[in-house]
């Protein structure tokens, strides 16, 4: 293939080859790299029609009502088919990036994908996890008013074990967020956000902290057979660094409940 693209994501190297030439959004050129090696190497391949795959993932137009892609996983890589007749994206990799399938791929080394905004301060990584609408990146940008805490990303972390740690990593996608960055810091603590009337911080029990995970843990549909090793990875991290509840207000106050508690 005549198109090669070498990316670092969350200590992970991944080869993109194509028989067509992808270019990468500001967002993606941040964690371009090159490796000697791969850990995962995606084969892209466009045709006139997609072959006939049965046992393959198929992604499907509901407009137009047919299959635009299909992917097949091979030992430490997975072969993308594209349709040309019904190709709904140009030629950014940010577009492909249902069929890359990062959390399922991540996942295979150990590390979750986590709807959260990810901070670093001066003791190291926390990560503000709720669904929408809840105050993450408000919590965050409090942190960074008052304590000067750099924001990595406002909507999406990697999370690894490195040993007896675990590491927090930047990503490539950050939904609406403008802060997207390309930094890995030791995790200090993963907080679960509430909204409150009084500020009030507490260590969650692992029984607790295990719906966290599975709540803000991103799940491709067509890998809903990997929840159980998101759940797996999930008590090991668990083990590892502690999983708060952060009732709050959208005030200083918050941040001082928070590092109460650190």
């Amino acid at each position: 293939m005549a198109h090669v693209l070498q990316y670092k994501i969350a200590d992970l190297h991944i080869t993109l080859r194509s028989d067509i030439a992808m270019t990468n959004n500001a967002s993606w050129e941040k964690f371009l790299c090159s490796a000697a090696q791969s850990d995962y190497t995606y084969e892209c391949h466009m045709y006139p029609h997609l072959p006939m795959l049965p046992n393959g993932k198929h992604y499907h137009d509901q407009i137009h009502g047919r299959d635009y892609a299909i992917t097949e996983e091979f030992d430490h890589g997975m072969r993308i088919h594209l349709s040309e007749e019904n190709l709904p994206w140009g030629s950014e990799v940010d577009q492909l990036y249902p069929q890359l399938a990062l959390p399922h791929v991540l996942l295979q080394h150990q590390k979750l994908l986590l709807h959260a905004s990810y901070i670093i301060t001066e003791r190291g990584a926390i990560l503000f996890t709720a669904p929408s609408g809840t105050g993450k990146s408000t919590q965050a940008e409090l942190w960074k008013v008052h304590r000067n805490a750099f924001i990595v990303n406002g909507d999406r972390a990697v999370i690894g074990l490195q040993g007896e740690n675990v590491n927090a990593y930047g990503f490539p996608l950050s939904g609406s967020s403008p802060d997207c960055h390309n930094r890995t810091k030791k995790l200090l603590a993963i907080v679960s956000l509430e909204q409150a009337k009084q500020n009030s911080v507490r260590r969650l029990r692992l029984t607790e902290a295990l719906p966290v995970f599975i709540n803000g843990s991103y799940l491709p549909p067509e890998y809903q057979a990997d929840l159980s090793n998101i759940v797996d990875t999930a008590v090991q991290i668990a083990k590892c660094v502690p999983i708060i509840e952060l009732s709050c207000l959208p005030d200083e106050g918050a941040v001082a409940a928070l590092e109460s508690i650190l």
